[in-house]
């Protein structure tokens, strides 16, 4: 073998290594774009779970006593004075459900379990300024039975009475 022919054979070992190494360049190219393809979807799947997780047990049980909280402050709003434990009782859980029936309206939950945990503090503010105006006007009378009550306990609401501390023009929906 005479010293070209060694020297084109050397040049061949280099162009295949080159070639190799091109092509080892490539599949990790590919490969790398196929990783951060994978990476990006692991991430949207992680944030679509986010987005729709729901309330963990704490959060959707300080949320609940802050609905009845809210509903007792609201109630003692409503009758202005004193009134019979069972009137107070009843209208309580009526205006409880409805303060209920409005936050899963605003927040598109089923029930307020439901609602998602990015959401949780806005919840939370939802209930606090909460007031009886944001109530449907169903709500603010009062029911059959809660007349019924008033009447049997001499608490002297007729089917008028539409709350004491209730603007009457609010009441238009």
């Amino acid at each position: 073998m005479n010293e070209l022919q060694l020297i084109k054979q050397q040049a061949n070992l280099v162009i295949q290594s080159v070639n190799e190494i091109e092509k080892l360049k490539n599949e990790v190219i590919q490969n790398k774009n196929e990783v951060m393809q994978i990476k990006t979807d692991f991430q949207k799947d992680i944030d679509e779970i986010r987005s729709t997780y729901p309330l963990n047990r704490g959060e959707a049980l300080l949320l609940k006593n802050s609905i009845q909280n809210k509903a007792n402050e609201l109630t003692s709003l409503y009758f202005g004075n004193y009134v019979s434990k069972e009137l107070y009782g009843m209208k309580r859980v009526h205006l409880s459900i409805g303060l209920g029936h409005q936050l899963k309206k605003a927040f598109n939950a089923v029930t307020y379990n439901t609602i998602r945990h990015l959401d949780y503090e806005d919840a939370m503010k939802f209930v606090s300024n909460f007031s009886l105006e944001h109530l449907p006007a169903h709500y603010l009378r009062l029911t059959e039975k809660q007349l019924e009550v008033s009447e049997r306990n001499g608490d002297g609401f007729d089917e008028t009475f539409r709350g004491a501390n209730i603007p009457t023009l609010k009441l238009v929906r």
